[in-house]
């Protein structure tokens, strides 16, 4: 993966957490010491730990979490997204500036 100041690992949710290539992904990936990062997931279900998942993954590589992240919902399994996504999004944006 080409070096960056940040990197934004999104993710749909699959059955409570992110789904298996996706979680290969993040298992084979490999970065310096303090690289920074957040995340971003959709949903439907509020409930799911599709967020927490991610951390789980990425924390043991030493890297730095900037945000808690965002879970954005999907009403349906094709959309369309939550009533007033973009300013949930809008507020990532600003938190990780």
């Amino acid at each position: 993966m080409p070096s960056a100041d940040l990197y934004i690992f999104s993710s749909p949710t699959h059955i409570g957490r992110p789904p298996r290539k996706m979680r290969k992904f993040l298992n084979k990936l490999e970065f310096p010491p303090e690289t920074k990062y957040t995340t971003m997931v959709t949903h439907m279900n509020p409930n799911a730990k599709t967020l927490q998942h991610l951390t789980n993954l990425i924390e043991p590589k030493g890297m730095t979490k900037v945000t808690d992240g965002i879970a954005i919902r999907v009403n349906g399994m094709k959309g369309p997204l939550e009533e007033g996504y973009e300013k949930k999004i809008d507020k990532f944006a600003n938190e990780i500036n």
